[in-house]
């Protein structure tokens, strides 16, 4: 029963948030409440966000966007978040901390529709910290550095420790608030890997239900609308909700305390012992949100140093010294995404594979990033372009000739037929497949023929999530049981075959990706970064969950297919089509033959 609540925490927020966000588009284009670009409307925005005189009248736009809108997506992901947990039929006795994280997404909102004083909202900060620290029990008690190494806090120092954890992942996510997709990937990235900390050191899974999946639904169906070209911004009132349950889940992990189910309710449990603390050293928390803070850090230490005040905007930020180096707006929040998993990855390595003795990797993860970070802000755009000039080393050219073309289009066929075969016909043979496996394949073959049926005009975030569904979803049946077939009145196991269709498909890919680089079929958007992120993830489930439902083969499957199924449909915008049809009748099936008992018997 608890799985199935966790599958719908999921999918119900992602619903929510996406059936909303229409309604609210059209609330904020009718009440004209945009965030209007730099050029254009300086004088409608909020005061903290007008360039400050000591930046100087010649300094460019600190804006990237050029035409004004609506920034009130916020509204999407808090209430996709909330309505999620009517779904799941668990009531949660969380009141302290959801009370404050309202307080805190209306004062965004406030702050979005009328700008308020920065001494007013960091007052307000502070008290929403203080009333979720306190209520949930979240003071820091003791520090674990490395092994046999931590620090004990005093309570008081604890708690206002603690209340400094919050404010700064509120203001933390605000800043890092620049380009499209930026924020609500870096959170996302963030959510998955303290989650799967926090499940890993205390196998707790009533966080899951009641804070991380029903926040990663409601990412993704708002990162739909905000991945470049965004259609729709979160606002203070999104980055600020969303720092403050960072900030929450940040105090949660560094404590290694989880939630427990009284009777009806959910409640916070008691902390730990300070040896069960120490599977998750601090810096290993710190990485999961190393881009926010380590930004956060530079531009604020920059920002004192040149004598102005820490709040004031500029351009020091990563992110704005990827686009001074060439990047373009989709490259830059890609690069950053893959920084934030590379260093998230680092520092979760100590807790993964203890017996390893890997604590001393964050510390030098984390040192890399503090020096590579201004670097990249102080590069300029001639350090790229020599780079690009050696890629004509191992990259054809987009004009290599007729014969060329003739290749990638027959190698493009046969990797498509290959992954129509393993949607289609591998079911057939894998036997039958759990229940619960039929009830998930009937929710997301749903969602998947909604997004059939919805006109766009082109492929978009939702196909992503939808695909990389299925897929998993597919793969998960496929790999319930053996492959088999009856052969001459014996039964002959053919998972080999299956298993050398995957080996092929994963070289046919890489090589298909090298041959045509030039030709930008390799997957760079944001949204195929962060779909890709997901299969990888179930690499990293312990022990004995991963070995009993496969998970690292069906992560490495769901990664080499959803790759090869993102090259072919950037040649030709139909295969998605076709791929949405067969993914809902091989759906379809497992729902049939799981649930149902359809059986196909030949005579």
């Amino acid at each position: 029963m608890l799985s199935l609540q966790l599958v719908l925490a999921f999918f119900a927020s992602l619903v929510c948030s996406l059936a909303l966000m229409p309604a609210i588009m059209r609330f904020a284009q009718v009440r004209k409440l945009y965030d209007f670009p730099d050029a254009a409307g300086c004088a409608t925005l909020a005061v903290r966000d007008v360039p400050s005189p000591s930046n100087g009248p010649s300094d460019p736009p600190r804006r990237i966007h050029t035409r004004p809108i609506p920034r009130l997506g916020g509204v999407a992901i808090v209430s996709g978040f909330f309505l999620s947990l009517l779904f799941t039929a668990v009531p949660g006795n969380l009141t302290g901390v959801f009370t404050a994280s309202i307080v805190m997404f209306l004062t965004g909102l406030t702050d979005d529709l009328r700008p308020l004083s920065a001494k007013l909202r960091l007052l307000v900060q502070l008290g929403a910290a203080a009333l979720a620290v306190g209520s949930a029990g979240l003071g820091l008690e003791y520090l674990y550095l490395a092994p046999g190494y931590g620090i004990a806090v005093p309570p008081i120092l604890g708690f206002t420790f603690s209340v400094f954890v919050v404010v700064g992942a509120i203001n933390s996510i605000n800043m890092i608030d620049g380009l499209d997709g930026l924020a609500g990937g870096v959170v996302l990235i963030a959510v998955l890997f303290l989650s799967y900390l926090h499940f890993l050191n205390t196998g707790d899974l009533y966080l899951l239900l009641a804070l991380s999946l029903p926040m990663i639904g409601a990412l993704i169906g708002f990162l739909k609308y905000n991945t470049y070209p965004a259609t729709m911004f979160m606002g203070d009132g999104g980055s600020n909700w969303l720092g403050f349950m960072t900030g929450v889940l940040f105090l949660l992990v560094a404590n290694g305390q989880g939630l427990a189910l009284a009777p009806g309710w959910l409640t916070f449990a008691e902390k730990p012992s300070p040896a069960v603390v120490e599977s998750v050293p601090l810096i290993t928390v710190v990485l999961c949100l190393a881009v926010p803070i380590f930004d956060t850090a530079w531009v604020i230490t920059g920002r004192v140093k040149a004598g102005i005040s820490p709040m004031a905007p500029d351009k020091r930020h990563f992110h704005h010294g990827l686009l001074k180096l060439g990047l373009s707006h989709s490259q830059s929040v890609a690069a950053v995404y893959f920084v934030a998993v590379v260093f998230a990855v680092t520092g979760v390595l100590p807790v993964a594979f203890p017996a390893y003795q890997l604590w001393w990797v964050p510390y030098l993860s984390a040192g890399f990033l503090f020096l590579v970070m201004p670097l990249v802000v102080r590069l300029d755009e001639g350090f790229l372009l020599r780079l690009r000039t050696q890629r004509a080393l191992f990259a054809f050219d987009a004009n290599s000739g007729p014969t060329l073309s003739r290749l990638i289009r027959v190698w493009e066929k046969s990797n498509r037929y290959i992954i129509y075969g393993i949607l289609l016909a591998t079911p057939v043979f894998a036997g039958v497949p759990p229940r619960m496996v039929g009830f998930i394949a009937a929710i997301v073959m749903t969602i998947l023929l909604m997004s059939i049926f919805v006109p766009r005009s082109k492929v978009d975030f939702l196909d992503s999530v939808a695909i990389a569904s299925a897929v998993t979803v597919v793969l998960v049946a496929n790999n319930a049981n053996s492959i088999w077939i009856i052969w001459g009145g014996e039964r002959l196991n053919i998972q080999f075959i299956y298993n050398y269709v995957f080996l092929w498909l994963t070289i046919s890919t890489l090589l298909f990706i090298v041959i045509t680089f030039r030709r930008q079929y390799f997957i760079v958007t944001p949204s195929d970064f962060l779909m890709i992120l997901l299969p990888m993830l179930l690499l990293l489930v312990p022990e004995p969950y991963r070995s009993e439902h496969r998970l690292n083969v069906i992560g490495l499957r769901s990664l080499v297919l959803f790759a090869a199924i993102q090259t072919m449909q950037k040649r030709h915008k139909g295969n998605v089509y076709r791929l949405k049809i067969l993914s809902s009748g091989a759906l379809l099936y497992v729902l049939l033959v799981s649930v149902f008992g359809l059986r196909v018997v030949y005579g």
